[in-house]
């Protein structure tokens, strides 16, 4: 894990709020959960972020959910937290991932939207993704806080350290750690 110290603060911070979370809305729902976003019941503080269960709560249930938890800190790297949940109310255990503070990008890619899928050839990520990914370097840091061995080692499975072809294999923070979902 990561030990920058305003993350950890920014984290602490969070884990120790979550009874002041106020959930403003849902973003999106799938198979494998439901997505809100929230803010801190805090007039000096105006950031939003966003709550990922692994479950399918309403907006209601979502807030007595997390009012009534016991969470344990997981995984934390940047503004990407994992929590094991263990609800008081309803016995239930179950899994929850916050980013925040979250950006304009962040709800974008977490709100439900059409999708299309298209075939990148080389040519395709030279002209456009790769100035895409260089443009936008300050939202992959967390990327670049494993390749550097700041965060998330103990969830690296291989580390092939080749000049040439050299990668980092690790499961995604999405993954709710069972085996009937590693793929």
């Amino acid at each position: 894990m990561q030990n920058n110290n305003n993350n950890i603060e920014q984290n602490i911070f969070l884990k120790e709020s979550f009874n002041n979370v106020i959930i403003l809305e849902k973003l999106d729902e799938d198979y494998s959960g439901s997505k809100f976003k929230f803010k801190l019941n805090d007039d000096n503080d105006d950031r939003l972020g966003i709550l990922i269960f692994k479950i399918r709560p309403t907006i209601q249930d979502a807030s007595l959910l997390i009012k009534h938890s016991i969470l344990t800190l997981i995984l934390q790297n940047d503004k990407y937290s994992d929590f094991n949940v263990k609800s008081d109310t309803t016995n239930m255990n179950y899994f929850l991932t916050t980013i925040f503070p979250a950006n304009e990008r962040d709800f974008k890619s977490n709100t439900s939207q059409s999708k299309a899928y298209f075939k990148e050839t080389w040519d395709d990520y030279l002209t456009y993704t790769k100035p895409y990914i260089e443009k936008n370097a300050k939202s992959i840091q967390w990327v670049i806080n494993i390749l550097e061995g700041k965060s998330e080692q103990d969830k690296v499975m291989v580390n092939d350290h080749d000049e040439e072809n050299g990668f980092v294999l690790l499961p995604n923070f999405k993954w709710d750690q069972t085996k009937e979902h590693l793929y």
